[in-house]
């Protein structure tokens, strides 16, 4: 029966009639099996415009149920959308809440302001640190330029150094109720397929705006243009226990990435190919550039603007690990808010890239990508990757301040699978400056082959 109605939901959020899907209830299995055609990119683009609208204040904090649903949908975007309607949903709305940036990201964004442009072909000139763009230069910018705009100020959104936690990575099967593997933190429906405890640490090395005096980077004897670098680092389980992977970007926007793995069981460190970044990750739903709704490069995809747009996010999560109900465990069981976001949409230049376009909602407040909606190249819905933020343990606009990662969820509706990724038991992201050495013996490309 679970199949059934799985296999039901996923066409119901395909026919085109978005509208009519909170009449529709899971039990509603003959009705909706008999619907053929697919939701389209134009569909999505419908929705925008019917409640482009909606007020941050449209719906009151609060506590809802299932029967409540239609009071939401103006803030849910489609791949969202059809996950909400399960017998058993809760949703706890809040208030807006406010994320100050440090006060020395805010003063350098002052200083500085202004002086940032788009070149033509997207490139950010004249950048120093801090925001690059404000929000009325990204409205009253061409579409295409402010897209590029949106993007760039999320590039270099305020992350302190960067960060370091331990994650949980759950496959989760639609098709079933359970009696998988067990994974904390997942309570509705589905299968749990595997889980890998992943190692992962982000560091931020130049553009730091609380390094004035360093020339705004760490004081590391590395190439100066390196913007960040990435360790990935399998935990957990055996099989794959020992996989490694090293990523550096470069600050100029045209150099490739520098990408290097280590398989344990191949016992050889190689160069990650660009397909590669493409391909799921570890077998997962997620690829490397779908870390937290966008992680590739900005020049290898065009950018459009489409507007502002307020929509439910889990921004305040309140629980110390990140929990998830619904019918294949993948929806936030949490407190969400109405949060007004800047909509994009990417287009990648790669011709061999597996998708068509995404549709990125980015907070217009801190710039964090809060959801990402994908279609297939004939335009039709595939996935939806969102990712959840949880407040800093340190008062907002101090120097420590940041809004922390808490967990990404990426969901293929083709498959009826989820990759869900959040934090370990008694982790944390910390967001902490690390020491030249030890960022040496970490991002070593020699030492892959060695304990962390």
């Amino acid at each position: 029966m679970f199949t059934v109605v799985w296999i039901t939901i996923s066409r119901l959020f395909r026919v085109g009639m978005f509208s009519k899907y909170l009449l529709i209830t899971a039990v509603s299995v003959y009705a909706v099996s008999a619907w053929a055609s697919d939701t389209t990119y134009a569909d999505l683009r419908a929705w925008l415009t019917e409640h482009a609208y909606a007020p941050a204040d449209g719906v009151r904090a609060g506590n809802y149920l299932r029967d409540d649903l239609s009071k939401f949908r103006p803030y849910l975007p489609a791949g969202f959308a059809v996950l909400f309607d399960f017998s058993n949903l809760t949703i706890e709305l809040q208030d807006t809440q406010h994320y100050q940036a440090s006060s020395v990201y805010r003063s350098a964004s002052e200083q500085f302001s202004g002086t940032a442009q788009i070149a033509s072909d997207g490139r950010l000139e004249s950048y120093t640190v801090g925001q690059p763009f404000t929000g009325s230069q990204i409205e009253e910018a061409a579409p295409d330029k402010a897209g590029y705009m949106v993007a760039w100020n999320h590039i270099f959104r305020w992350q302190n150094y960067g960060y370091a936690t331990e994650i949980l990575m759950s496959y989760v099967d639609a098709k079933g109720e359970g009696g998988g593997l067990s994974s904390p933190g997942l309570l509705g429906g589905g299968t749990v397929t595997r889980t890998l405890t992943v190692y992962y640490h982000l560091v931020l090395m130049s553009k730091l705006a609380q390094k004035a005096t360093q020339g705004f980077r760490l004081d590391a004897s590395d190439k100066s243009n390196v913007h960040q670098k990435e360790y990935i680092e399998f935990l957990d389980p055996f099989d794959v226990a020992g996989t490694k992977f090293v990523i550096e970007r470069s600050l100029d926007p045209m150099a490739l990435d520098q990408a290097y793995s280590y398989i344990a069981g191949e016992r050889r460190v190689r160069r990650l190919s660009a397909k590669e970044r493409a391909d799921g990750f570890m077998g997962s739903d997620m690829t490397l550039d779908d870390s937290e709704g966008f992680s590739g490069r900005i020049l290898d995809y065009s950018w459009e603007y489409l507007g502002k747009k307020v929509i439910m996010h889990v921004s305040d999560s309140k629980h110390a690990q990140a929990e998830f109900f619904g019918l294949g465990s993948n929806v936030p069981h949490d407190r969400w808010q109405l949060r007004p976001c800047y909509v994009v949409e990417i287009v990648s230049k790669w011709e061999e890239a597996p998708f068509g376009r995404k549709i990125l909602f980015i907070d217009a407040e801190s710039f964090n990508i809060v959801t990402s909606l994908i279609f297939d190249r004939s335009d039709s819905f595939w996935k939806t990757v969102y990712t959840m933020y949880e407040r800093s343990n340190v008062p907002p606009g101090s120097d420590g301040s940041v809004h922390r990662w808490a967990a990404t969820v990426s969901i293929d509706f083709d498959k009826g699978t989820s990759t869900v990724a959040r934090e370990a038991p008694d982790e944390q992201a910390m967001y902490e400056e690390y020491t030249v050495a030890a960022m040496r013996r970490l991002f070593d490309i020699s030492n892959l082959t060695k304990g962390r």
